[in-house]
C-alpha cells in the first residue's frame, strides 16, 4: 500500500471516498472502523456503482462484504 495510507469510514459518502482516490492516485481504500480495517473500497467498486450495478449506499457494503468473505 500506499504511503501515507488514506482509509474511509463505513459512514462516509462515496463520492468523497472517490475524490480520496482520485486526488490521492490510489485504487484500494481501506474501510476503517474503531480502528480495525472491514473492508477495501476498490476503483472496480466505484465503477459499478457509476454504471448502476450498485447504488451509492451499497457500495461500501459491499466492500466490506466482500472484504469478510475472502478473509483478508
Amino acid at each position: 500500500m500506499s504511503k501515507p495510507l488514506f482509509t474511509v469510514s463505513p459512514d462516509d459518502d462515496v463520492k468523497e471516498a472517490a475524490k480520496t482516490m482520485s486526488i490521492n492516485e490510489v485504487r484500494r481504500l481501506p474501510v476503517v472502523e474503531n480502528g480495525k480495517i472491514v473492508g477495501i473500497l476498490t476503483a472496480t467498486d466505484l465503477a459499478k456503482s457509476i454504471v448502476g450495478q450498485l447504488t451509492e449506499q451499497d457500495t461500501l457494503l459491499y466492500a466490506i462484504a466482500r472484504y469478510h468473505k475472502y478473509d483478508y
